[in-house]
């Protein structure tokens, strides 16, 4: 989302505007196919959220389970539907 409001800020609006388009679509693809949000997504959009790797937990068995239902993930995917698309002007 910071990265969004910067490109917002410095006038990259039709790059804002993919972010935010991709970020929706792959958070809800998710959702639907998992029935909640994550803290983390795959950057290739190919292994599902809950299979991630999150800070080496599968490979050293000492990282962090995968988190499910995050707030922040709702937050910033909630901002992004009640504000609509970046405006152009």
């Amino acid at each position: 989302y910071l990265v969004y409001r910067g490109l917002v800020r410095y006038g990259f609006i039709d790059d804002a505007a993919r972010l935010r388009a991709v970020t929706l679509e792959k958070a809800n693809k998710w959702y639907l196919k998992a029935g909640c949000l994550f803290e983390n997504y795959d950057s290739l959009d190919v292994t599902c959220p809950h299979d991630l790797d999150r800070k080496q937990r599968l490979v050293s068995g000492q990282g962090l389970p995968v988190v499910s239902d995050l707030q922040w993930s709702a937050a910033v995917t909630a901002r992004f539907i009640i504000d609509g698309p970046p405006d152009r002007s």
